[in-house]
């Protein structure tokens, strides 16, 4: 499974960048989830824990709880939005 990182909604939505879908045909392989870009987090990179429990609900940390969930065996919609 592939997991992608800085991905920007609203570039792939205005056409420049590929979406999941064209990343799926190009390499063939099934996407266990993305990380959106999120300037807010830069600070964070090298404590994801530290992330993970003080911007909690920022969009990079929801895609990588979502990821999670899939990893543990759970369904969860794997939609940019």
């Amino acid at each position: 499974a592939l997991l992608v990182n800085r991905v920007r909604p609203k570039l792939i939505s205005r056409g420049i960048g590929l979406d999941l879908d064209a990343i799926i045909d190009t390499v063939g392989v099934p996407i266990l989830g993305y990380v959106r870009e999120d300037d807010g987090m830069l600070r964070y990179r090298q404590n994801l824990c530290e992330m993970m429990t003080q911007k909690r609900l920022s969009p990079a940390s929801r895609d990588i709880q979502n990821i999670a969930r899939r990893m543990a065996g759970e369904r969860v919609a794997l939609k940019l939005r």
